[in-house]
């Protein structure tokens, strides 16, 4: 009786539900109530075996239960199923022991609800499993052979489908317009009839497009989107009820997707199922990348010769447009250097010669005059000499307007104050080019220009300067002695054609195909590098134009050079 208070409390206040009873309950606590669903009043004297109404009476009804209690007997624990208060199906975790109490031997009962526990047991083995399927899987795709890629596909898919139990499993590739089946598991089907099976992108561009965004692509096949809505499941379809899918990337790029089929009946696909697929679709997609990364590598071996050759060439061309530039930049510098140099006396000395010239005006209007009042002696003289002056004067007139001239070419020609890609005046930088070769031409080569209509063209114009300098220079020295060359222009389309022709000695069927390699020549030891017409070739394709070539020996050649009037950089953007 003392202790009463504290006995109550101790089994009022505990989780388990306790019920002390012989064949009927005698005692229960408050978890005791919650357990079953029944008030107090209703526990006390309810005969235990009356619990069947909301447990699993076939696993209660022992004999360790009911019988009759004794000093050291007990039971337990085992589990059974069971209703909680709530009305929900409970796992119940009964054990009992028997005590004296108020004279006689009794049944202490302690039922526990073990449902929460039971189910983090089972989502705590299914994640190990889940980790060890995905462990397992990922190491079975280390150091496959070409040959073992497809057959390792088909097993981890056919073990994730058991997994997650799934109807079908299976891999598409996005190829050529088309999404491709390359891979299939299927329970209780062939899968071969699968493999290969291949649609149109455009049938399923909504769903591809969620794919293309990195989104999962959940939905019931009865219902996706069809081209029209008579249009009837393909037959292969037909049992196919609900299916989730993920993409797959490579190099940033979507290029298939791994995904699930549930047949007959619907399936909710949760966290673990779109994990599971995610972590396979990464797995697949590294694998097939190394696959064809292999055979690309074997097909380079079976070509290494022409690969190595075809290379070569181009760091050649490379190195060689690379010191043109160092060139052209070094031009550039000089170019500025003289036109400076060169522009600071000349101004001095056409500002002298105006002041000069002025000055012989003033002297022979005072000749004129002397000699107008009779003057003789050295009157007549003086004239003379002041008319020869005024001759030099207009010599050397016209001598520092042409050097002025060639100054201002040799500017446009570097174009050094403008953007690397300007609209430019093709004729007037053909007209700046023949200044700066005159020296070459004057005296034994006759130009010939028959322009047509031209709009500006997008180009590098120092570039395409070099061009035409080298072009022209090349006529010239193809001409041994007096010659022509002919400059014709025209519009083709959206390209701007220049046609040089020449007079020269030609360029032999044979050499006709190797004049833009790189080193080759023909103009003899210390006349012709071999660089020129490789440097000239590479900047028109870089301009996205095209250089050709007619030549016949004895006869002479002509190159017709065509660009773009939109740079190619430009046009992109």
């Amino acid at each position: 009786m003392e202790d009463e208070e504290l006995f109550r409390t101790l089994l009022g206040a505990t989780f388990e539900g306790i019920f002390i009873h012989d064949h009927a309950i005698r005692y229960a606590n408050a978890a005791a109530c919650e357990i079953t669903g029944r008030a107090m009043e209703e526990l006390i004297g309810c005969p235990m075996r009356d619990l069947h109404l909301y447990m699993d009476s076939e696993k209660l009804d022992s004999p360790d239960a009911f019988r009759p209690a004794a000093e050291g007997l007990s039971y337990g624990p085992y589990q059974f199923t069971g209703v909680s208060g709530s009305g929900e199906h409970a796992l119940i975790e009964a054990r009992g022991k028997t005590v004296f109490f108020q004279g006689r031997w009794l049944w202490l009962s302690a039922f526990r609800d073990v449902t929460a526990h039971h189910q983090a047991l089972e989502q705590l083995e299914r994640r190990v499993a889940f980790e060890d399927l995905i462990t397992a899987i990922s190491a079975s795709f280390i150091n496959l052979g070409p040959d073992e890629v497809s057959g390792a596909i088909d097993s981890a898919l056919g073990r994730i489908a058991e997994f997650q139990r799934v109807d079908r499993s299976y891999v598409y590739l996005l190829r050529d317009g088309r999404m491709e089946m390359i891979n299939v598991w299927a329970h209780g089907e062939n899968p071969k009839s699968w493999r290969g099976y291949s649609v149109p992108i455009g049938d399923f561009q909504w769903a591809i497009d969620k794919l293309q965004s990195g989104e999962n692509v959940v939905y019931e096949v009865e219902e996706s989107p069809r081209k029209k809505p008579e249009d009837p499941v393909d037959a292969s379809d037909k049992r196919t009820r609900s299916s989730v899918c993920v993409p797959m990337f490579a190099g940033g790029k979507l290029f298939g997707y791994v995904g699930f089929d549930a047949l007959c009946a619907a399936q909710l696909w949760n966290d673990e199922t779109v994990r599971l697929l995610r972590t396979m679709g990464i797995v697949f997609a590294s694998t097939l990348q190394r696959q064809w990364a292999r055979e690309a590598l074997d097909q380079a071996y079976a070509t290494m010769e022409q690969t190595v050759e075809e290379r070569t060439t181009e760091l050649k061309r490379k190195h060689t447009q690379l010191v043109h530039a160092e060139k052209m930049a070094a031009l550039g510098q000089l170019v500025a250097g003289v036109a400076h140099e060169i522009n600071t006396p000349l101004g001095a000395i056409k500002s002298n010669t105006d002041t000069l010239l002025r000055t012989m005006d003033k002297l022979q209007e005072l000749v004129a005059a002397l000699q107008g009042e009779g003057g003789g002696g050295p009157v007549p003289k003086l004239a003379k000499l002041l008319s020869s002056g005024q001759k030099l004067n207009d010599i050397n007139t016209q001598d520092v307007e042409r050097i002025v001239g060639i100054v201002s070419s040799l500017r446009q020609f570097a174009r050094l104050d403008q953007a690397e890609i300007d609209a430019v005046d093709l004729h007037e930088s053909i007209d700046n080019t023949l200044v700066l070769v005159h020296h070459q031409y004057k005296h034994r080569i006759t130009v010939h220009r028959d322009y047509g209509e031209l709009p500006p063209v997008e180009c590098h114009p120092d570039q395409i300067n070099q061009v035409i300098m080298n072009l022209l220079v090349n006529a010239g020295q193809a001409i041994e002695g007096e010659g022509e060359v002919h400059i014709r222009t025209r519009l083709d389309g959206k390209r701007a054609v220049i046609e040089l022709e020449d007079t020269g000695k030609g360029i032999p069927a044979e050499n006709l195909p190797r004049i833009f390699d790189p080193g080759f020549t023909t103009k003899g030891v210390g006349v012709g590098t071999g660089l020129g017409l490789s440097i000239v070739h590479g900047i028109v394709e870089e301009h996205g134009g095209s250089l050709e070539v007619d030549s016949e020996v004895g006869r002479g050649s002509t190159f017709r050079l065509k660009l773009p009037l939109t740079h190619p950089d430009n046009h992109a953007h």
